[in-house]
């Protein structure tokens, strides 16, 4: 049989057994007709067969991973593709498998991505420090994963303090974005990366995004009263050259993408408070104390 005719008698909701079948190979890549029927639901705990790869090094045993088959052979779930470095235990960590064996879970593909990461993106709290702490090329760390996907968060300032993306956005920065987590420590509060008011080299200029000031802006959009991080970033509101410099970021952003980058009501809201702070001083000044 050759794997045209197999492939028609797939076509027709038939699998097949046989390994001399299954290891028929055919299109561009190579792929073996257990590759095929992997892909439509079939599976099988034959290593001979699991093992069979096309010119990428994608197993049979990754295509069957793909669609949520389990194993904890070592030799199995260590498989790594040529292409991207994806391994059968990255795919089977996607449909809820986990493992707490270090050496699987430092597993990474060419991006850096580790068996690690796609674990906590789906729930799973890693105790290891070293864990927390891998990252990917990116400098996404595992941490990041924990936050963003499941709002868990770690408070000790060394994971606070991660940076991602190579620049000074930290691991707090993504919590103030991205849960409603409130920070009570100034030095948290104060940590800051650089944003450019505009695209344009010409024309732009650098301020500071911090942390308490990404929490007090999503407070406001979410219409909330808690604004108690505005005490202490109160050096920084009532900074006018810092205030300019967002509004700025603020318009551009608006003219390149039709939206703003932040809460439009964010400035309109720091402005009110300081006209309403600076109408209680003028009126403790002129009104006659008892």
């Amino acid at each position: 049989m050759t794997f045209e005719e197999a492939l028609e008698k797939i076509k027709q909701r038939h699998f097949f057994e046989d390994k001399n079948i299954l290891k028929l190979k055919g299109n561009y890549l190579n792929l073996t007709i257990a590759h095929i029927q992997a892909n439509k639901g079939w599976t099988t705990n034959d290593k001979e067969i699991l093992l069979l790869a096309d010119d990428n090094g994608w197993t049979v045993a990754h295509e069957q991973a793909k669609h949520g088959w389990i194993t904890n052979d070592i030799e199995i779930i260590t498989l790594k593709d040529k292409k991207e470095g994806w391994t059968v235990a990255h795919l089977q960590a996607r449909y809820g498998w986990r493992t707490d064996d270090i050496k699987i879970l430092k597993l990474k593909t060419k991006y850096g991505d580790s068996v690690a990461h796609e674990q906590a993106e789906r729930g799973w709290i890693p105790t290891d420090k070293k864990i927390l702490k891998m990252k990917n090329k990116d400098n996404w760390t595992v941490a990041h994963s924990l936050v963003l996907n499941n709002k868990i968060i770690p408070c000790k300032k060394e994971f606070l303090e991660l940076k991602l993306f190579k620049k000074d956005y930290t691991l707090a920065h993504l919590i103030a974005n991205h849960s409603e987590y409130i920070f009570k420590y100034k030095k948290i509060l104060t940590l800051s990366y650089k944003e450019k008011t505009s695209y344009d080299k010409n024309t732009a200029k650098e301020f500071d995004v911090y942390v308490g000031l990404l929490k007090f802006e999503r407070l406001i959009g979410q219409q909330s009263d808690k604004v108690t991080d505005v005490k202490i970033m109160n050096k920084y509101l009532s900074n006018e050259k810092y205030l300019k410099l967002i509004e700025e970021f603020n318009n551009n952003m608006k003219i390149e993408y039709d939206n703003y980058a932040l809460n439009k009501n964010y400035i309109n809201m720091v402005k009110f408070y300081k006209k309403l702070d600076l109408e209680i001083k003028n009126n403790i000044l002129t009104t006659k104390l008892c």
